[in-house]
């Protein structure tokens, strides 16, 4: 029994024994703590370089244009926001379409307007609102549509009025988005999902609201810079 006591107490409390354990311990301590300083550094290292590639680089890439400048000083913001975050309203409007030559001579700047090579002006409506009465007499604005081929369902909408503020059934904005600058002209521009871009803006007298769909961030701003000349 006294031998069985003995042999237990050398086993736990062999002093060289425990002194290897500890340095290996202490070893191992270390070896994770310099790994755990290490993965930040890394990361740090990765943080730098891509906030310097962001900051020499005019655009990231077709779909997502964050921030862009030019020779002209423009300057280009893309406010990324959710969907969950837009308001919607009810329009009692009638629209009423109209062919689709007449907007040229109604409007000749449309003619400089730049869309993608695959799509083309497909619709353009008046839209009226009440004019004191029961009649919609009154002409509020302007929205034309060009639509894209099968192999790439893409569409954009125009709508232009000479008022202050264009009539729609969802609202994109809101006070707080960083705003754009092509020439002289202001922006909002702001962009949900991947491939929907929004903008509202004041230009010759007309405020205008654009919308499109399933096309590139490029596009979209050669649109934008076609109209603000």
């Amino acid at each position: 029994m006294i031998n069985r006591i003995k042999e237990v107490i050398d086993n736990e409390y062999n002093k060289e024994r425990n002194y290897e354990e500890i340095i290996n311990k202490t070893s191992k301590k270390r070896e994770f703590k310099a790994r755990f300083v290490l993965v930040p550094a890394s990361i740090l290292v990765i943080v730098l370089i891509s906030v310097s590639l962001l900051l020499t680089k005019t655009s990231k890439d077709n779909n997502n244009v964050i921030v862009s400048k030019n020779d002209n000083n423009d300057y280009i913001y893309i406010n990324e926001e959710d969907i969950q975050n837009t308001a919607s309203a009810q329009l009692d409007v009638d629209a009423r379409a109209i062919q689709v030559n007449d907007m040229y001579e109604r409007w000749p700047f449309l003619y400089n307007v730049e869309v993608p090579e695959d799509m083309e002006l497909k619709e353009a409506f008046l839209v009226f609102v009440r004019d004191g009465g029961d009649d919609y007499t009154k002409e509020r604005q302007t929205q034309i549509v060009y639509e894209g081929t099968k192999e790439r369902d893409s569409y954009i909408e125009i709508a232009f009025t000479k008022e202050d503020e264009v009539l729609r059934c969802l609202y994109y904005f809101t006070n707080n988005q960083v705003k754009s600058r092509i020439g002289n002209t202001e922006l909002q521009i702001v962009k949900i999902g991947n491939t929907s871009y929004y903008t509202k803006f004041r230009y010759n007298d007309l405020t205008f609201e654009i919308e499109g769909r399933n096309i590139t961030g490029v596009e979209f701003i050669k649109l934008l810079k076609s109209i603000i000349v």
